[in-house]
């Protein structure tokens, strides 16, 4: 077994599924590994992909790593490889520089090359590829590695796809996010032959634990299994109600007379606009059309799902909540009903805040926990909030408006239910309880069983879920 001789900081320790994870790395790093050099570290969300990766970088044979990231996890990761004493170069100009180091304690030779995935497809286009003095990197990872999943002929992959072979890595806790063609696409750009089958290469290629494999060990910090409720509104204001019947009505009209496609995607979307509120609908249509289509301001007026939201705050109880929301005019809406029900620090954590806010708001929620508060919420929007959020001190995880992808609500349910999580999570998803096909929440929630279904015959413990209750009506 390949030993661990450094380790990222004086005091730190590696749980022993961590301690296993470097080895596995390591191992598969050998010039002699099977398949090819490298590997998918896809651990659960919060079981410490990070450190494990710093790991191998400061054990491994290789000194200079290019990682590849999303843009908002730069700062993250930075924090953690400063942490760890590796040097970290971000600018492209810092690439051609011969790196010396006087360190003689054999970590100080250790550099990342640290760029963002939009970043690097910038500098490919700018002909990096072209000039030898910028290839400095021994290997190459790529964090939240589901967003070259698309594969050939999306610019990410094919730019990744052109750098000189290396020892290539992958960290994603959700690699399968559609099909089983996503996990081939990140096993192609790792260098797998296309006539080795997926089962062969998740078994000797891909490594994974889950909460639920190490509950059983004595490592600490585990988290108790989560439980997940889906709430049906039974609540619906009569002008909400012929709101949706009338949009359901258009649609209905535009299968039957075979719609362009990219009209019908936009009645979907006015449709998931009014199930999350009719003031977030006439808003849009407003900025679109430049025009007021009611003359009564709807924020106000309660809706299914903020009638949905209230009922369960009374029901269980104000406590350190996440809420998860797809548009702008939604979080406001939201915004104010939780403040409206005793909720008196509530943080927007959506595309407009930087990497130093969104920390400020955490660091600041996490003091008011620990000190005793329960009034804390945080409202996330799904395109900003699926990673990088560690808010294990909140216990509640609403997901207001739903999602087609089980593997993002994954990540966001991820946000609370991981390591240092002190209470049992509960996750309620409010959805519209009519029986039509045009039900979006339904729509929703069925794919999202078919791509679990299809995930589960790749992947076993990909998409499980804890504890699941009926449907209950609230």
């Amino acid at each position: 077994m390949a030993s661990i001789n450094y380790l990222p900081y004086k005091g730190f320790e590696y749980h022993p599924h961590q301690k296993e994870g470097v080895q596995w790395m390591l191992k598969r790093e050998a010039a002699d590994a099977s398949y090819f050099q490298g590997g998918i570290l896809a651990d659960d969300m919060g079981l410490g992909k990070t450190w494990q990766l710093i790991g191998l970088i400061l054990n491994g044979l290789y000194k200079s790593t290019l990682l590849v990231v999303p843009a908002s996890m730069q700062d993250t990761w930075i924090e953690a490889l400063k942490k760890a004493e590796i040097t970290v170069l971000q600018r492209k100009d810092d690439w051609k520089k011969i790196f010396t180091s006087n360190r003689q304690d054999g970590r100080g030779d250790r550099r990342v090359y640290l760029t963002s995935y939009d970043r690097l497809v910038n500098a490919c286009k700018g002909g990096i590829l072209n000039d030898p003095e910028s290839i400095v990197w021994d290997r190459i990872v790529c964090d939240e590695a589901q967003m070259i999943r698309n594969g050939e002929g999306t610019a990410r992959y094919d730019y990744l796809m052109r750098l000189p072979p290396c020892p290539r890595w992958l960290l994603t806790g959700t690699p399968f996010q559609n099909s089983e063609n996503d996990l081939r696409n990140l096993f192609t750009w790792l260098g797998a032959d296309e006539r080795v089958s997926l089962e062969e290469l998740v078994t000797n290629c891909l490594i994974r634990r889950t909460y639920a494999d190490l509950r059983d060990s004595d490592m600490s910090g585990v988290p108790e299994p989560y439980i997940r409720e889906t709430l049906l509104c039974k609540y619906q204001s009569r002008y909400e109600l012929l709101l949706l019947q009338k949009l359901l009505g258009r649609i209905q009209w535009g299968k039957k007379n075979k719609m362009h496609p990219f009209m019908m995607l936009e009645l979907f979307l006015r449709m998931n606009q009014a199930m999350a509120h009719p003031h977030v609908y006439h808003e849009s249509i407003k900025k679109k059309r430049g025009v007021e289509m009611v003359s009564k301001d709807w924020s106000m007026e309660e809706s299914g799902k903020t009638f949905m939201l209230r009922g369960l705050i009374n029901r269980d109880g104000i406590k350190p909540m996440i809420v998860f929301c797809t548009f702008s005019e939604e979080i406001k809406i939201v915004r104010r009903v939780l403040e409206e029900q005793g909720y008196e620090h509530t943080y927007i954590l959506d595309g407009s805040v930087d990497f130093a806010g969104r920390q400020r708001s955490i660091d600041e929620g996490r003091h008011l926990v620990d000190s005793g508060k329960q009034n804390v919420a945080y409202i996330v929007q799904w395109v900003a909030g699926g990673a990088g959020l560690n808010l294990q001190f909140c216990s509640s995880v609403v997901l207001y408006t739903q999602h087609w992808n089980p593997a993002v609500i994954q990540q966001a349910i991820g946000r609370a239910h991981r390591i240092g999580q002190k209470e049992q999570v509960h996750v309620y998803s409010l959805v519209f309880g009519f029986e039509d096909e045009l039900n979006m929440d339904k729509r929703m929630r069925a794919k999202q069983q078919d791509k679990m279904s299809a995930a589960q015959e790749i992947l076993p413990t990909l998409l499980e879920e804890d504890t699941v209750r009926p449907d209950i009506k609230i």
